[in-house]
Parts: structure tokens; sequence; C-alpha cells
């Protein structure tokens, strides 16, 4: 309540899953944490919280073959939940719950490239969602794009954010990655991004945090 300088007590503690992404609070008042299983990579969903955040319970699970770790999630204008999935298969997965996260339908699969990576969902102040992830195939991580959507079936064309070098093309790391993205909005329409850019080789790996400011127009 502080603005970060001191902190309560942990008021949840859920075994056994992870949660990658932000948590959200719904128009009406619920809160939502996206999390996934760590010992079944095949399903995710959300912890909710009615009682602002004193008391949560596991709700609304997803599974997919395709894999489903590292879930967003983004309320759409409509009232509806749309969850983005980590996915192995090289396009982007989402599915919809109509009952604020309670249950979700049958994940589909977009005809839009996706990387085996956390994505990011994030409702503008607008009420149009934000796609950022690694518009890419599996096996790389570059280049890091944003896209709108008003409803999460169509998307519109990517503001490219960040590329990678090369793996091997005049360097000795074999992955080079612009990747695990996270937005929020600042005051005048701004988006902030932060991401990391991540370097590996046979000798040494490391990484560092990199931010842009985007600017939402009319």
């Amino acid at each position: 309540d502080d603005f970060g300088k001191s902190w309560s007590e942990e008021r949840l503690q859920h075994r056994g899953a992870g949660s990658r992404s932000n948590g959200i609070r719904l128009t009406t008042g619920e809160l939502l944490l996206p999390a996934h299983d760590f010992r079944n990579r095949k399903e995710s969903g959300v912890l909710k919280s009615d009682d602002q955040g004193q008391t949560w319970r596991r709700v609304g699970q997803v599974h997919n073959s395709a894999g489903v770790d590292e879930p967003t999630i983004a309320e759409l204008r409509n009232g509806n939940v749309l969850m983005a999935l980590r996915t192995r298969d090289g396009h982007l997965w989402t599915a919809l719950s109509k009952d604020k996260g309670e249950s979700w339908a049958e994940p589909k699969r977009h005809k839009l490239v996706a990387a085996a990576a956390s994505h990011n969902l994030f409702r503008v102040s607008d009420g149009k969602v934000l796609l950022t992830h690694d518009e890419c195939k599996v096996g790389s991580r570059s280049p890091l794009t944003m896209r709108l959507t008003e409803e999460g079936n169509h998307w519109g064309d990517p503001l490219i954010l960040a590329e990678s070098a090369v793996p091997g093309e005049g360097n000795d790391y074999w992955s080079c990655q612009v990747t695990y993205p996270s937005v929020c909005e600042l005051p005048g329409k701004i988006l902030l991004v932060v991401w990391a850019h991540i370097n590996m080789s046979n000798t040494e790996q490391f990484g560092d945090i990199f931010s842009a400011r985007v600017e939402i127009l009319d």
C-alpha cells in the first residue's frame, strides 16, 4: 500500500504452480491470476479472488496437447476474458472464458506464428487488447512484436519492438533472444514495454533488460 516500500504477509500459496504474467482486476471487481502447473505442462488455468485478494480458489482449467505453459490474460470489452498460451507447435493459441474465468472454451489455434515463449496480453485504456510476443518459429525468439485486437479473433499489423542478432553470423552465440515481455500503461496513452535481451554461447550466458515507450494513436 506504500508504493513498494513494505509488503504484507503472503495471502496465496499454491504449490506446484507458477505465474509468469500479471494478474488482472475485472471491471466487475474480481481478481484473476493466470497460473500453469509445473507437473503437467498441458494444463493451465487461473486463480480467482472474490474478496480483494483475501482468499483465492483455483478455477477454469485449460488443456491442450500442444502445451499450455505460462498463460496471460486480459478482459475484452464485452466482459469475456481472453487467454494466450505458450505452446510448442509454432502458432498462437488462445482460450476464451465467458464466465469470469470459471470455465474456458477449447483452445483455438491461430494462423499467427508464435515462438515457444511466454506472450503478454494487456488491455489498454481504450478497451483494445495488446498482444506482445515473439513472432517467429519454434527455436527462435526474435523479433518481438506488438499487435492490437478488438475481440481476440483478428489481429492488427505488427509493430516490431526489437530484434536480436542471428546466432552464428559473425558471433559465437548459439542463441540470441528478445523475449519475456511485460507491459503497463502510463498517463497520456503511453505504453511502457519491458523485455529481456539474452545471449548464450558455450563460454558465456548473459542478459540485459530493455524497455521502450510506445504511443497509442487514436
